[in-house]
Protein backbone atom coordinates (compact mmCIF):
# COMPACT_ATOMS: atom_id res chain seq x y z
CA UNK A 1 0.00 0.00 0.00
CA UNK A 2 1.51 3.21 -0.66
CA UNK A 3 2.16 5.76 1.60
CA UNK A 4 3.27 9.73 1.24
CA UNK A 5 6.37 10.97 3.53
CA UNK A 6 6.50 7.80 5.36
CA UNK A 7 2.92 8.38 6.15
CA UNK A 8 0.66 5.17 7.84
CA UNK A 9 -2.04 4.37 5.22
CA UNK A 10 -4.46 6.46 7.47
CA UNK A 11 -2.58 9.57 8.32
CA UNK A 12 -2.00 9.99 4.53
CA UNK A 13 -5.69 9.33 3.65
CA UNK A 14 -6.08 12.16 6.22
CA UNK A 15 -3.70 14.51 4.94
CA UNK A 16 -5.18 14.10 1.48
CA UNK A 17 -8.75 14.64 2.98
CA UNK A 18 -7.40 18.00 4.71
CA UNK A 19 -6.61 19.78 1.50
CA UNK A 20 -9.87 18.83 -0.12
CA UNK A 21 -11.68 19.92 3.04
CA UNK A 22 -9.49 23.35 2.67
CA UNK A 23 -10.84 23.95 -0.79
CA UNK A 24 -14.75 22.71 -0.01
CA UNK A 25 -15.44 24.69 3.36
CA UNK A 26 -17.61 27.42 3.30
CA UNK A 27 -15.67 30.96 3.20
CA UNK A 28 -17.45 32.27 5.76
CA UNK A 29 -17.02 30.81 9.43
CA UNK A 30 -20.24 31.76 10.72
CA UNK A 31 -24.05 30.67 9.84
CA UNK A 32 -23.08 27.18 9.76
CA UNK A 33 -23.19 25.22 5.92
CA UNK A 34 -25.96 24.91 4.13
CA UNK A 35 -25.99 22.03 1.76
CA UNK A 36 -28.78 21.34 -1.49
CA UNK A 37 -29.95 17.99 -2.15
CA UNK A 38 -29.50 17.55 -6.28
CA UNK A 39 -31.57 13.95 -7.12
CA UNK A 40 -33.85 13.41 -4.29
CA UNK A 41 -35.79 15.90 -1.52
CA UNK A 42 -34.36 13.87 1.05
CA UNK A 43 -32.89 10.15 1.93
CA UNK A 44 -30.86 8.97 5.05
CA UNK A 45 -27.08 8.47 4.61
CA UNK A 46 -24.92 5.99 6.30
CA UNK A 47 -22.66 7.10 8.86
CA UNK A 48 -19.54 5.57 7.56
CA UNK A 49 -17.29 5.04 4.74
CA UNK A 50 -14.10 4.33 3.36
CA UNK A 51 -11.97 7.40 2.24
CA UNK A 52 -9.63 6.62 -0.44
CA UNK A 53 -6.91 9.04 -1.69
CA UNK A 54 -6.25 7.67 -5.22
CA UNK A 55 -3.13 6.72 -4.27
CA UNK A 56 -3.28 3.48 -2.15
CA UNK A 57 -4.49 4.90 0.67
CA UNK A 58 -7.54 4.54 2.81
CA UNK A 59 -9.05 5.30 6.27
CA UNK A 60 -12.25 5.11 7.98
CA UNK A 61 -14.53 8.10 8.26
CA UNK A 62 -17.37 8.18 10.13
CA UNK A 63 -19.99 10.25 11.99
CA UNK A 64 -21.10 10.54 15.56
CA UNK A 65 -22.03 12.87 17.30
CA UNK A 66 -19.79 14.95 20.30
CA UNK A 67 -16.74 13.16 19.09
CA UNK A 68 -13.37 14.59 18.47
CA UNK A 69 -12.98 13.64 14.99
CA UNK A 70 -14.37 12.16 11.44
CA UNK A 71 -11.58 9.95 11.53
CA UNK A 72 -11.75 6.67 13.37
CA UNK A 73 -8.55 6.81 14.53
CA UNK A 74 -8.44 9.92 15.94
CA UNK A 75 -11.78 8.96 17.73
CA UNK A 76 -11.67 8.76 21.40
CA UNK A 77 -10.29 5.32 22.89
CA UNK A 78 -13.04 3.67 24.82
CA UNK A 79 -15.68 5.43 23.97
CA UNK A 80 -18.64 3.88 22.67
CA UNK A 81 -19.37 5.16 19.59
CA UNK A 82 -23.33 5.13 18.56
CA UNK A 83 -23.28 5.44 14.65
CA UNK A 84 -26.85 7.13 13.46
CA UNK A 85 -27.60 7.23 10.15
CA UNK A 86 -28.44 10.73 9.10
CA UNK A 87 -31.02 12.35 7.39
CA UNK A 88 -30.46 14.70 4.70
CA UNK A 89 -33.70 17.20 3.38
CA UNK A 90 -33.96 19.44 0.35
CA UNK A 91 -31.98 21.73 1.91
CA UNK A 92 -30.40 21.86 5.29
CA UNK A 93 -28.03 23.70 7.73
CA UNK A 94 -25.55 22.17 9.40
CA UNK A 95 -23.91 23.88 12.39
CA UNK A 96 -21.46 21.04 13.18
CA UNK A 97 -18.42 21.10 12.22
CA UNK A 98 -17.76 17.23 11.90
CA UNK A 99 -21.43 16.92 9.82
CA UNK A 100 -20.22 19.69 7.75
CA UNK A 101 -16.53 17.81 7.04
CA UNK A 102 -18.16 14.69 7.24
CA UNK A 103 -20.36 15.84 4.02
CA UNK A 104 -17.96 17.61 2.45
CA UNK A 105 -15.96 14.39 1.71
CA UNK A 106 -18.53 11.95 1.15
CA UNK A 107 -18.37 10.12 -2.03
CA UNK A 108 -21.61 11.31 -2.68
CA UNK A 109 -20.89 14.96 -2.55
CA UNK A 110 -21.21 16.68 -5.72
CA UNK A 111 -23.64 13.94 -7.24
CA UNK A 112 -26.34 13.74 -4.58
CA UNK A 113 -26.10 16.81 -2.69
CA UNK A 114 -23.18 20.08 -2.63
CA UNK A 115 -22.67 22.84 -0.15
CA UNK A 116 -24.22 26.29 -0.77
CA UNK A 117 -21.69 28.63 -0.56
CA UNK A 118 -22.86 32.47 -1.91
CA UNK A 119 -19.54 33.95 -1.06
CA UNK A 120 -17.06 31.35 -2.59
CA UNK A 121 -19.21 31.66 -5.76
CA UNK A 122 -18.97 35.31 -5.93
CA UNK A 123 -15.46 34.84 -5.69
CA UNK A 124 -14.82 32.24 -7.81
CA UNK A 125 -16.92 34.52 -10.56
CA UNK A 126 -15.12 37.61 -9.47
CA UNK A 127 -11.47 35.66 -10.17
CA UNK A 128 -12.64 34.66 -13.41
CA UNK A 129 -14.17 37.51 -15.09
CA UNK A 130 -10.54 39.10 -13.87
CA UNK A 131 -8.67 36.19 -15.24
CA UNK A 132 -10.46 36.65 -18.28
CA UNK A 133 -9.92 40.59 -18.92
CA UNK A 134 -5.72 39.37 -18.60
CA UNK A 135 -5.86 36.69 -21.10
CA UNK A 136 -7.92 38.35 -23.75
CA UNK A 137 -5.85 41.25 -23.29
CA UNK A 138 -2.75 39.20 -24.39
CA UNK A 139 -5.36 37.47 -27.27
CA UNK A 140 -6.02 41.09 -28.73
CA UNK A 141 -2.44 41.93 -29.13
CA UNK A 142 -1.24 38.18 -31.05
CA UNK A 143 -1.07 38.93 -35.06
CA UNK A 144 -2.63 36.63 -37.53
CA UNK A 145 -0.28 33.68 -37.46
CA UNK A 146 -0.27 33.33 -33.63
CA UNK A 147 -4.11 33.81 -33.58
CA UNK A 148 -4.03 30.91 -35.68
CA UNK A 149 -2.01 29.01 -33.68
CA UNK A 150 -4.25 29.75 -30.54
CA UNK A 151 -7.20 28.79 -32.26
CA UNK A 152 -5.56 26.03 -33.17
CA UNK A 153 -4.53 24.77 -29.76
CA UNK A 154 -8.10 25.36 -28.40
CA UNK A 155 -10.23 24.16 -31.09
CA UNK A 156 -8.38 21.23 -32.90
CA UNK A 157 -9.43 19.26 -35.80
CA UNK A 158 -10.13 22.74 -38.03
CA UNK A 159 -6.87 23.56 -40.19
CA UNK A 160 -8.59 24.81 -42.98
CA UNK A 161 -11.30 26.92 -40.63
CA UNK A 162 -8.38 28.80 -39.37
CA UNK A 163 -6.94 29.57 -42.67
CA UNK A 164 -9.95 31.26 -43.68
CA UNK A 165 -10.67 33.33 -40.63
CA UNK A 166 -9.54 37.24 -40.33
CA UNK A 167 -8.35 38.62 -37.35
CA UNK A 168 -11.50 39.86 -35.77
CA UNK A 169 -13.34 36.53 -36.60
CA UNK A 170 -10.62 34.65 -34.49
CA UNK A 171 -10.67 37.00 -31.88
CA UNK A 172 -14.85 36.50 -31.98
CA UNK A 173 -14.24 32.21 -31.88
CA UNK A 174 -11.63 32.63 -28.92
CA UNK A 175 -13.23 34.76 -26.99
CA UNK A 176 -16.21 32.14 -25.51
CA UNK A 177 -13.36 29.74 -24.27
CA UNK A 178 -11.83 32.63 -22.78
CA UNK A 179 -14.87 33.73 -20.97
CA UNK A 180 -15.39 30.12 -19.81
CA UNK A 181 -11.96 29.18 -19.29
CA UNK A 182 -9.43 32.08 -18.98
CA UNK A 183 -6.77 29.54 -17.20
CA UNK A 184 -6.98 27.09 -20.53
CA UNK A 185 -6.21 29.63 -22.70
CA UNK A 186 -3.51 31.30 -20.54
CA UNK A 187 -2.08 27.52 -20.64
CA UNK A 188 -2.03 27.36 -24.70
CA UNK A 189 -0.57 31.36 -24.67
CA UNK A 190 2.14 29.78 -22.31
CA UNK A 191 2.50 27.11 -25.03
CA UNK A 192 6.15 27.10 -26.81
CA UNK A 193 3.90 26.23 -30.35
CA UNK A 194 2.17 28.83 -30.44
CA UNK A 195 4.69 30.66 -32.54
CA UNK A 196 5.12 27.58 -34.73
CA UNK A 197 1.92 25.60 -34.72
CA UNK A 198 -0.32 27.29 -37.82
CA UNK A 199 3.28 26.67 -40.15
CA UNK A 200 2.86 23.29 -39.95
CA UNK A 201 -0.65 23.75 -41.41
CA UNK A 202 0.32 26.53 -43.90
CA UNK A 203 2.81 24.21 -45.31
CA UNK A 204 0.72 21.38 -45.60
CA UNK A 205 -1.84 23.79 -47.48
CA UNK A 206 0.57 25.26 -49.73
CA UNK A 207 2.32 22.24 -50.65
CA UNK A 208 5.47 22.73 -48.81
CA UNK A 209 5.61 19.94 -46.97
CA UNK A 210 3.33 16.86 -46.50
CA UNK A 211 3.06 14.13 -43.68
CA UNK A 212 3.58 10.63 -44.61
CA UNK A 213 2.07 8.33 -42.22
CA UNK A 214 3.32 5.28 -43.58
CA UNK A 215 6.86 6.34 -43.02
CA UNK A 216 6.17 8.30 -39.93
CA UNK A 217 7.89 11.09 -41.20
CA UNK A 218 7.19 15.00 -42.30
CA UNK A 219 8.97 15.22 -45.73
CA UNK A 220 9.32 18.54 -47.74
CA UNK A 221 7.01 18.56 -50.99
CA UNK A 222 9.44 19.33 -53.63
CA UNK A 223 12.94 17.73 -52.50
CA UNK A 224 11.27 14.47 -51.14
CA UNK A 225 13.47 15.07 -48.11
CA UNK A 226 12.65 14.26 -44.40
CA UNK A 227 12.00 17.33 -42.40
CA UNK A 228 11.52 15.14 -39.36
CA UNK A 229 10.36 12.15 -38.07
CA UNK A 230 7.09 11.61 -35.99
CA UNK A 231 6.61 9.09 -33.57
CA UNK A 232 3.54 6.96 -34.13
CA UNK A 233 1.70 8.14 -31.43
CA UNK A 234 2.59 11.69 -31.86
CA UNK A 235 -0.25 14.61 -33.66
CA UNK A 236 2.07 15.17 -36.91
CA UNK A 237 0.82 19.21 -36.32
CA UNK A 238 2.44 19.17 -32.87
CA UNK A 239 5.20 17.23 -33.13
CA UNK A 240 6.48 19.40 -36.11
CA UNK A 241 5.08 22.55 -34.26
CA UNK A 242 7.73 21.49 -31.30
CA UNK A 243 10.46 20.27 -33.82
CA UNK A 244 10.42 23.80 -35.05
CA UNK A 245 10.54 25.80 -31.79
CA UNK A 246 14.12 24.17 -31.07
CA UNK A 247 17.18 26.12 -31.30
CA UNK A 248 18.83 23.23 -32.96
CA UNK A 249 16.16 23.29 -36.18
CA UNK A 250 16.42 27.02 -36.34
CA UNK A 251 17.48 26.49 -39.72
CA UNK A 252 14.61 24.56 -40.76
CA UNK A 253 11.96 27.14 -39.59
CA UNK A 254 13.66 29.72 -41.14
CA UNK A 255 13.28 27.56 -44.64
CA UNK A 256 9.37 26.44 -43.81
CA UNK A 257 9.54 30.21 -43.51
CA UNK A 258 10.95 31.70 -46.27
CA UNK A 259 8.92 28.84 -48.48
CA UNK A 260 5.94 30.26 -47.54
CA UNK A 261 6.35 33.96 -47.20
CA UNK A 262 8.81 34.60 -50.10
Amino acid sequence: MATTNNLSPDDAAKKFASELLKKRRPISKHGGATFKMLRMNDFMLQPKFMFRDGNGNATLVRYAKNMNSIFAFEQYDGDDVRLERIPLVKSINISDPNLRDYLLIHPRYGRDFVLVDRQREAKEELERVEAFDEVYAKVRSLDSHKLKSLYLLLIPGLPHEASSLSVPELRVKIRPVAEEKPYVVQEALDNPILDTLYLYYLGEALKVIKYEPKLGAVKWAVSGKELCKVPASQDPAKHVARFLVMDENIAAKEMLEKELYD
